[in-house]
């Protein structure tokens, strides 16, 4: 369902999962955010989003977020 509505926007997104990605590896998120960043960066866009899908499964995600 989210790629679908990917595939309808006309902004430039970043999709990640964080399947396999360790439960404390709050590091990997930074570093996600940093990658969409800087893309976004190259491309010159105004707008870029950054979509991860199971976040809820990174410890204190929230947190890592509302640092960057």
């Amino acid at each position: 369902m989210v790629d679908q509505l990917l595939s309808q926007l006309s902004i430039s997104y970043v999709s990640e999962s964080a399947d396999a990605i360790s439960a404390t590896n709050s590091a990997w998120l930074m570093q996600a955010w940093e990658t969409a960043r800087l893309k976004m960066k190259a491309a010159g866009a105004q707008e870029y989003l950054l979509v991860i899908d199971e976040i809820q499964k990174i410890d204190n995600w929230s947190e890592v977020v509302k640092q960057q």
